[in-house]
């Protein structure tokens, strides 16, 4: 499915059964009624740098996104689509400390 070439929200939760419901769904239900923005869920890989690029995507909301590939493909993002808001939530993770 393409994305949408007008200004949307695209939220990207860390898994499709619900543990993004507060961090991710919640924040993206309550920018697009403060936006009127729409909300795109992604629910696979994400979009390549092109598609996104060719679409109208403003925000995105993303969590648990901190194996090596993912931050790669985020910091790919900042260089390519420095405009767009990047919101990643990684409180869970805080407390993961190895020793």
């Amino acid at each position: 499915m393409p994305l949408p070439t007008e200004n949307f929200i695209l939220l990207a939760p860390a898994d499709k059964t619900g543990c993004g419901l507060y961090r991710v769904k919640r924040i993206g239900k309550a920018l697009s009624e403060a936006s009127g923005m729409p909300i795109v869920e992604n629910s696979g890989s994400l979009p390549s740098f092109s598609e996104l690029k060719a679409s109208g995507v403003k925000v995105i909301l993303t969590q648990r996104q901190v194996e090596d590939s993912q931050l790669a493909y985020w910091q790919g993002l900042r260089r390519e689509l420095p405009d767009v808001v990047l919101s990643m939530d990684v409180d869970a993770l805080i407390w993961n400390v190895h020793l």
